[in-house]
């Protein structure tokens, strides 16, 4: 919901415009509709995501948004019939859409300590605060969830997801599964296979291997 009290201004005759956009995470611009305010009406143009709530105002924009919409615009302009020239503004506000979150790497980096393995990943969700992370070891023959040590770092929806899990136990190699969960559900599930690194006759026979399998 937004409005422009335009009887503080100096000239209550003159029209204003608010031209409101949508701008995407590619920097591209979608149009969502004008709204006209002059003197005490609002008027807004019709068929588009933009309505006037009263005759006098506010306006409200109303549309659907995904993951790629990150800011909505509002530009107005007005021409002062003093000096007989437009005078234009603008004013952004940051969109941060609330998703379910989800993986932006496949390939996690590892850092390797004296009793546990550090797991972080790139993310996406709309808040830092995390409610858990689930790892599936079906290397130990396991077919069920187990619940890890986790956290989340960064400003959204740019988040980093670092895990820690049991040295011992991805230690054995073979197939795992990990998602996170927040307030708005689970992420997507990293499939990861790791393979245990060994020497064999002066070679290196197996490395840690990552990626979706299945």
């Amino acid at each position: 919901m937004f409005g422009l009290n335009s009887s503080v201004c100096s000239q209550l005759d003159t029209t204003y415009r608010v031209k409101v956009n949508t701008r995407t995470s590619s920097d591209n611009v979608e149009y969502d509709g004008t709204v006209t305010y002059l003197g005490d009406t609002c008027t807004a143009t019709p068929f588009t995501s933009v309505r006037c709530i009263t005759p006098t105002g506010p306006a409200e924009l109303y549309r659907r948004v995904n993951r790629s919409h990150v800011a909505v615009e509002w530009n107005w302009k007005w021409k002062d019939s003093r000096f007989s020239n437009f005078t234009m503004m603008r004013k952004q506000l940051t969109v941060i859409v609330s998703c379910p979150p989800q993986f932006i790497e496949k390939q996690p980096e590892v850092t390797d300590g004296e009793d546990h393995e550090s797991w972080r990943v790139r993310v996406k969700a709309h808040t830092a605060k995390i409610d858990k992370c689930l790892v599936i070891p079906f290397s130990l023959g396991e077919n069920k969830n187990r619940e890890v040590n986790c956290s989340l770092t960064g400003d959204p929806p740019d988040l980093l997801l670092t895990v820690i899990v049991n040295k011992k136990d991805v230690g054995r190699g073979g197939h795992w599964a990990l998602s996170f969960h927040n307030e708005r559900g689970s992420s997507d599930t990293l499939y990861l296979r790791l393979c245990v690194t060994v020497w064999v006759n002066g070679n290196l026979q197996c490395s840690l291997l990552w990626g979706s399998w299945g």
